[in-house]
């Protein structure tokens, strides 16, 4: 793991970002306490699965390629990691989990079987679709968690994995015109910068529940999905002048010793 670190540090690495598999749930779960340490904020291997097993079209991986690593970007979408805890831990940068949800409500944490209902009352799991039931305009993409591992910031990792789910979302099916989040850990200058608001005019009791149940630091966060697609449309997708590729229809990123002069943005 030394010589991972070290090759970090030294600002020449590449990374991939990927759909997410079964096989990363293990490792996720495994090293979360390396990116939300409190004890509140700690969840059990069932919550992670379900999170992913409910609309694992949302949920998304950025991983380290090691020295020689041949990736096969024409089938991505069958990548499959290893099932080695210790290598996927090497690998493993950080991760994003999103599904759909009621605008204006937070999923419990650490609650498998809530996310499942409430996620199998919107979408239709045989089809991938809004379940017929459903108003589209009460429903939102919720993103449940997004995580940088310590190893891994310093390279605008946080906005790079979100723009690029964003844009490939915004060409799947369903669609959604608003999208939600909880910051915690004072992360909401993080998502600022991509371009989410706090919402001050939630109730008061909704208030007390996401500080009771995420943290005094905790606020919910909003974005209005058209205008970001249209921004992801023009191209302007990453803040990161100092990258060597830089291909929207690619999640393959390679970055040079010139990225030591990008400012340090993702501190989640």
């Amino acid at each position: 793991m030394s010589e991972i670190i070290e090759k970090i540090k030294a600002n020449e690495i590449s990374v991939l970002i990927r759909p997410m598999h079964i096989n990363d749930v293990n490792t996720i779960f495994t090293v979360q306490k390396e990116t939300f340490p409190a004890d509140d904020l700690f969840e059990c291997y069932e919550a992670f699965e379900n999170k992913f097993l409910v609309y694992p079209q949302g949920c998304f991986c950025v991983e380290l390629i090691l020295d020689g690593e041949i990736v096969d970007q024409e089938n991505i979408h069958t990548y499959e990691p290893s099932s080695d805890l210790e290598l996927n831990k090497k690998k493993l940068l950080g991760h994003f989990f999103s599904h759909p949800w009621a605008k204006g409500e937070f999923p419990p944490l650490n609650n498998a079987k809530a996310i499942s209902d409430g996620v199998g009352k919107i979408i239709d799991k045989s089809t991938g679709e809004l379940t017929s039931d459903v108003n589209p305009e009460n429903i939102m993409l919720y993103l449940n968690e997004i995580a940088v591992r310590p190893m891994g910031r310093g390279f605008n990792l946080a906005r790079l994995l979100t723009n690029r789910v964003l844009h490939h979302l915004s060409k799947q099916s369903p669609s959604f015109d608003h999208i939600g989040l909880v910051s915690v850990q004072g992360s909401h200058v993080v998502w600022s910068s991509i371009g989410f608001d706090i919402d001050h005019n939630i109730p008061q009791k909704k208030r007390d529940y996401l500080s009771k149940n995420y943290g005094e630091k905790s606020c919910y966060m909003k974005l209005d999905y058209s205008k970001k697609v249209k921004t992801l449309k023009n191209n302007q997708l990453y803040l990161c002048p100092n990258l060597r590729t830089n291909n929207v229809n690619s999640g393959l990123y390679h970055y040079g010793k010139l990225f030591k002069e990008v400012k340090r943005v993702s501190k989640l």
